[in-house]
C-alpha cells in the first residue's frame, strides 16, 4: 500500500525547557485537513508527543511508508521560521532512507475547500491550553482550535503571515465553522482557540458565529484576536454569551511616535484604555501583546510601553522583541539597512537561548532582550495587576504566576 504521513515537527526542540510547561500544544489544524487533500489516514505530531528528530524518524518508519508530507507550522505562522530548520534535517533523513518528502514552509492549499479537520487521527488528550487561557478553569486539556478566516487583509511590515498562509484573506463557509463547533462540543473539548488572524473583524459575520455558538447552548472557553479600532460594547456582549471568555489585543506600543511608524491601525492610547476597560467590563479577560525594538524605540519609548502596560493592567501580557521574520517587509528593511539577522532558525524563535532581537536605531539588540526579560518580570511582579488577579482567580493563579517569573531563560545574548 502506498501509504503518505503527514508530520508535524516538534516545535519545542531548542527552547528554553524551563518554560514548556507553560506553553500550550495545539493541535495540528492545517495538517488535519491537509490529510483530506492526501487521502491519507497517518497523520505523526511529533510535537504533541515530543520527539526527537531519531524518535520522529522511527515513528514514522514503521509505517512503512511511501511519502511524507512535512509542514513547518506552529502555534503562530510565526513559527515556521522556527520550524524550518528541524523540517529540512528530517526531510534529508527521510531521504536518506529512500522517501519521497514534501516539505512545506508555507500552507500549500487552500484549506476552506477541503473539509474539516480529522479529528480522528490525533490523541486529543495530548493537547493542552496556554497557562493564562485555563486560569479558573479545572484543566487545560484537552485544547481544540477552530478557524473561521485564512490570512489577514491588514498589512503591517512586522508581520509575516501573509508568507505563510498567502496574499488572500478568504472567509470560511458559515455551515463548516458550524459543524467543527459541533465536533468540538462532541469531543467534550470546551477550551478553543480561534485561530483567525482577525476573527474580530467583520461585525454582521461576528454576530452569525455567536449566535449559532449560543443557539446551540454550548459552554465553551475561548480566546481570540481582536483589534482595538473596531471593538464595539455590542460586540462585546454578544462575544461574552457564546463563550469568548479572553481577547488578545496588538496595543504593540505605549509610545504614539512609534505607533504612527507601525501601521498598526487607526488608534491613540485613549482608544486602547477605552477598549480595554469596555472588554472588561463586559466580563472578557484581556491578552495585551507588546513589542520591544522598533526601530525608532530607545529606552524611553520602550520604557513608556511597560508604563502603558502597567497601567493597563490585562489579565495578561506577551511582551516580544522586534524580529525581521524573512517574508515581511521589515526582513527586506533591515537587509536593506545592513543590519545583522539570525544565521539559523532559533535566533527568531522568542523562547530559545540563541534568540537574537533586532537592533534599534539606538540601541543594540542585547539591550533590547534585556529590556523584554526584565519588563516580563517587573511586569507580572507588579503588586497591583497580583491583586486584581487574586481578586478575579483567587491565590491559587496568583502562586502559579509567581512561581512563573522566578524561571530566568537563559540567553546567548
Amino acid at each position: 500500500m502506498n501509504k503518505i504521513i503527514c508530520l508535524r515537527p516538534n516545535t519545542s526542540l531548542g527552547y528554553n525547557k524551563e518554560i514548556s510547561h507553560l506553553r500550550s500544544v495545539e493541535p495540528p489544524i492545517w495538517l488535519m485537513i491537509m490529510a483530506n487533500f492526501y487521502e491519507t489516514d497517518i497523520l505523526v505530531d511529533a510535537d504533541a508527543c515530543n520527539y526527537t528528530k531519531e524518535e520522529t524518524v522511527e515513528k514514522v518508519l514503521a509505517y512503512s511508508p511511501k511519502k511524507v508530507v512535512i509542514l513547518a507550522t506552529g502555534a503562530h505562522p510565526s513559527s515556521n521560521v522556527q520550524q524550518k530548520e528541524i523540517s529540512t534535517e528530517l526531510e534529508k533523513m527521510f531521504q536518506q532512507k529512500g522517501l519521497e518528502v514534501e516539505c512545506f514552509d508555507h500552507l500549500p492549499i487552500d484549506p476552506c475547500k477541503y473539509g474539516s479537520p480529522r479529528w480522528d487521527l490525533v490523541d486529543i488528550s495530548k493537547y493542552k491550553a496556554h497557562n493564562w487561557h485555563a486560569f479558573g478553569q479545572s484543566s487545560r486539556s484537552p485544547y481544540g482550535a477552530i478557524f473561521t478566516s485564512v490570512s489577514c487583509p491588514f498589512k503591517c511590515s512586522f508581520c509575516q503571515v501573509k508568507s505563510f498562509y498567502g496574499e488572500n484573506y478568504i472567509q470560511r463557509p458559515l455551515d463548516d465553522i458550524a459543524k467543527d463547533f459541533d465536533t468540538l462540543a462532541q469531543l467534550n473539548i470546551s477550551n478553543i482557540k480561534m485561530m483567525d488572524e482577525l476573527f474580530v473583524f467583520n461585525p454582521k459575520r461576528l454576530d452569525l458565529i455567536c449566535d449559532d455558538i449560543i443557539g446551540r447552548g454550548y459552554h465553551f472557553n475561548i480566546w481570540a484576536y481582536a483589534r482595538i479600532d473596531i471593538m464595539t460594547d455590542k460586540m462585546l456582549r454578544k462575544m461574552k454569551q457564546a463563550g469568548i471568555n479572553w481577547l488578545a489585543y496588538g496595543i504593540e506600543t505605549g509610545s504614539e511616535r512609534i505607533r504612527k511608524n507601525v501601521l498598526k491601525g487607526n488608534f491613540d492610547n485613549n482608544r486602547v484604555k477605552e477598549v480595554i476597560k469596555m472588554t472588561k467590563d463586559n466580563g472578557i479577560n484581556c491578552l495585551g501583546n507588546y513589542m520591544f525594538g522598533f526601530w525608532e524605540d530607545d529606552l524611553s519609548t520602550m520604557q513608556e510601553t511597560l508604563d502603558f502596560a502597567k497601567e493597563l493592567n490585562c489579565e495578561f501580557a506577551n511582551f516580544y522583541c522586534v524580529s525581521a521574520f524573512p517574508g515581511s517587509p521589515l526582513y527586506d528593511e533591515m537587509k536593506e539597512k545592513g543590519i545583522e539577522l539570525p544565521t539559523n532558525y532559533l535566533g527568531y524563535a522568542q523562547m530559545s537561548k540563541e534568540f537574537k532581537p533586532l537592533p534599534t536605531k539606538y540601541l543594540k539588540a542585547e539591550d533590547v532582550l534585556r529590556f523584554r526579560d526584565n519588563a516580563f518580570s517587573e511586569y507580572f511582579k507588579n503588586l497591583p495587576y497580583l491583586s486584581m488577579m487574586k481578586e478575579k482567580f483567587g491565590k491559587d493563579v496568583v502562586k502559579e504566576i509567581q512561581n512563573m517569573t522566578k524561571i530566568t531563560l537563559e540567553r546567548n545574548i
